[in-house]
């Protein structure tokens, strides 16, 4: 793996559902992140930060990234002054997988074109200002779905870039097709790579997902169908014909988990760059067995597997226009290639989905309410501790300016992104990482612990001393002598 040029990731989304397990995958590898959320102020950033890393902690307390509050609607993203600064300097990779997933748009105007492909233009634009070195973009694997010819509709979808003129089956895949052509002709960006999975549900293992869109959609409305006069229909043709499934249809469904996992991958490995995966499953599910998945998911506790082809006695107004928005999605998929994917990951097969895995992620929503309330998660109290130290005033400095450096490595719920601290003038000083910082010593440890120190109830001597914090690697003057110089200097940086 050769990820040896870049400093930074910058990931958009991280807080939808690809973005945060990808976002997870690149803190487990111990990277810096710059996580931009679409948020109005860097508090709420971070609270949102904290929503998406929490069913991840459950064994393992991770890095935090960075939070930049952007918005793609706006020209300059409206990433604050302070954040540019933050950038400059940094080698930075790009895994752009923020996007509008709205299927019908009622303006050329409207989503999901603003996000997706004047969005995409925004970020573009905003990234020429900053160093990069890789792009990645999150597509979809539709993109090559329905504008083909009536010779080739049969063979497999190739992993190539999307022909002139092509048009998606919905405005959401339309959207995605003129973002791609968008990207690969961005001259200026050289190393362009764009992953394109099909329909994304939840974890593999846990059933998780915080977003109820595809496979959740139908049974959501099976779930409103099931309880009126006459709705025990699930096992019939009627539920999937409104659809406009056929029996021997079939869907490409991909467990989140994977995909991250995939993206991360070949995002982390230059090897991998330049290239256009299809993120796709190579044994789709039959439509018979998607139906079945929703019947088993629903029939806990009621009769919805009475096999009747009838239609329900009444049907709410609504009910067709929801399953109308799914026409063009609900059509028999086609077949991917995705020969790409398995040269560059041949150790990562994706995981089959059958009917007893869709079960249980049909469960996981149900009893999740498909996310109804939104749970929240609240930063610690503790994490006020940090605020005067992300605040600091950054020091520039050159390569010779820095006579030492070390890296604070804080782990858990609250805590602040990696920062680094480098020996200026006599005395630690925060700095922008604007100079090489691979071979840092680093102090790293829970998030609370270090909040001890900063409010001075401990002092970094006494939490390693004991055990709770961790030195990896070592300064060229000792770490006794360093940790009793950063004590105080934190002490300053915190009264400044």
């Amino acid at each position: 793996m050769n990820r040896s040029q870049i400093d930074c990731w910058l990931l958009t989304g991280a807080t939808g559902l690809v973005g945060r397990f990808v976002l997870a995958e690149l803190l487990r590898s111990g990277l810096l992140v710059a996580a931009l959320v679409r948020d109005r102020a860097a508090a709420q950033a971070a609270t949102r930060i904290e929503e998406s890393l929490a069913p991840f902690e459950t064994e393992v307390a991770l890095l935090r990234p960075r939070p930049i509050v952007f918005d793609l609607t706006l020209p300059g993203l409206g990433v604050s002054e302070a954040d540019r600064r933050w950038l400059k300097g940094k080698q930075l990779g790009v895994i752009h997988s923020a996007a509008s997933i709205r299927f019908n748009a009622s303006s050329p105007d409207d989503e999901p074109y603003l996000s997706n492909v004047v969005g995409t233009r925004n970020l573009l634009e905003f990234l020429k200002d900053f160093e990069v070195s890789c792009f990645h973009y999150v597509s979809t694997a539709y993109v090559t779905s329905r504008s083909v010819r009536a010779d080739v509709a049969d063979l497999p979808r190739q992993e190539v870039a999307v022909d002139f003129g092509a048009t998606g089956g919905n405005d959401y895949e339309t959207s995605k097709i003129t973002s791609e052509r968008l990207i690969l002709d961005y001259a200026w960006l050289q190393s362009k790579t764009i992953l394109r999975p099909s329909i994304i549900v939840g974890d593999s293992q846990t059933g998780y997902t915080s977003t109820f869109h595809g496979f959740y959609a139908p049974l959501q409305i099976a779930k409103q169908v099931v309880k009126l006069p006459g709705g025990n229909l699930l096992s019939g043709a009627w539920f999937r014909g409104q659809l406009g499934m056929k029996e021997t249809d079939a869907k490409n469904f991909v467990p989140v988990d994977w995909v991250a996992r995939a993206i991360a991958r070949v995002a982390l490995d230059d090897r991998l760059h330049g290239n256009i995966y299809h993120l796709t499953n190579p044994q789709p599910v039959a439509s018979i067995d998607v139906q079945t998945a929703i019947v088993n998911a629903l029939s806990e506790g009621n009769e919805a597997g009475r096999t009747t082809t009838e239609e329900p006695a009444s049907i709410p107004a609504n009910f067709r226009e929801q399953l109308a928005v799914y026409e063009s999605y609900f059509n028999n998929d086609p077949r991917f290639d995705c020969a790409n994917t398995r040269r560059a990951l041949p150790d990562l097969p994706c995981p089959r989905i059958d009917v007893d895995q869709l079960t249980r992620l049909g469960k996981f929503a149900l009893k999740a309410n498909f996310g109804w309330p939104k749970p929240t998660v609240n930063l610690p109290s503790y994490a006020s501790a940090f605020e005067r130290l992300t605040r600091a005033e950054l020091v520039e400095c050159g390569v010779g300016e820095v006579a030492e450096s070390v890296q604070m490595h804080a782990l858990g719920a609250g805590a602040p992104h990696p920062l680094r601290f480098a020996k200026i003038s006599g005395h630690w000083q925060p700095t922008a990482s604007n100079c090489p910082a691979k071979n840092d010593p680093v102090i790293i440890g829970a998030a609370n612990d270090f909040a001890c120190c900063i409010n001075g109830m401990q002092t970094l001597a006494e939490l390693v001393a004991c055990g709770k914090l961790l030195c990896l690697c070592s300064p060229a003057r000792g770490w006794p002598v360093v940790l009793e110089e950063f004590d105080s200097d934190l002490k300053r940086i915190i009264l400044k």
